[in-house]
């Protein structure tokens, strides 16, 4: 079973709500390539956004191991119509990832490049409609790769010891991967993540992990264990009072720890 830790150094702020579900979706279309080639979007690493219509295709030049996020969801991104997303090779023919209805009839994909090369982002209405009209506003936006900030690039404990001095600050690249509601035993990162780091393992047998935290002057810092085997770590979020298994925290006023 896979484990990831979450330490955190406690300072009250607060944060948004960043979307980073992967794809899924209710059809796959293969007529991708009956689609007009429309133009060219340039990938930047903040949120651009532009008006589409269903039944068009727009190619974007994409590199191995990074994400590129397409959404009528956020960033700016809004839709009027019920739109229907996929990524496909140039030419609209191959599908990479595809997605309906993830926020009410909007579509959202958060898609990681197998290969470097030109792929093209597909607009369709409904049930893989491709009559030309106005269907809504798309965000798109290419995400950083994760760092050790972020639960996609937690440091590997592989060793019987670790040991560290290293102090962090902000939230990686992947910020909301855990949520802010609910409370223990569920949730006890209320305050999401502040100036974390992530580490994970995979136990090979039954016992015991232990760990030592030791604070400079009146840092203050949380944790929590998530059991990551069936969700992954972009199912914490949903799945929180699934994963989380161990934690200790402290508010400013009251201490919290669980089991």
């Amino acid at each position: 079973m896979n484990r990831a830790i979450l330490l955190r150094m406690f300072i009250l702020a607060s944060m948004g709500l960043f979307l980073i579900s992967p794809f899924d979706g209710f059809t796959q279309c293969t007529n991708g390539a009956s689609t007009t080639n429309v133009g060219t979007l340039t990938m930047q690493p903040v949120f651009q956004t532009i008006a589409v219509n269903s039944g068009t295709r727009r190619t974007f030049t994409a590199n191995a191991t990074i994400t590129y996020v397409f959404t009528f969801c956020e960033g700016g991104g809004s839709y009027t119509g019920d739109p229907q997303l996929e990524i496909c090779d140039a030419s609209g023919a191959t599908v990479y990832a595809y997605n309906d209805d993830f926020c009410g009839l909007g579509s959202h994909i958060s898609w990681t490049c197998p290969t470097t090369g030109t792929y093209s982002i597909v607009i369709f209405r409904y049930s893989c409609q491709v009559t030309n009209s106005p269907i809504g506003t798309l965000a798109y936006m290419v995400l950083t790769p994760p760092n050790t900030q972020d639960c996609l690039g937690a440091i590997p404990l592989c060793n019987s010891f670790y040991s560290t001095t290293a102090s962090y600050s902000g939230t990686g690249h992947y910020p909301g991967e855990i949520p802010t509601t609910g409370g223990c035993p569920g949730n006890c990162m209320l305050s999401g993540e502040l100036n974390d780091v992530w580490y994970t393992f995979t136990p090979q047998s039954a016992g015991f992990v232990s760990f030592v935290i030791s604070p400079v002057s009146s840092d203050d810092y949380d944790w929590a264990v998530y059991d990551i085997t069936n969700y992954g770590c972009e199912g914490i979020y949903n799945n929180v009072s699934s994963t989380q298994v161990s934690c200790n925290w402290y508010d400013g006023s009251y201490y919290g720890v669980y089991p």
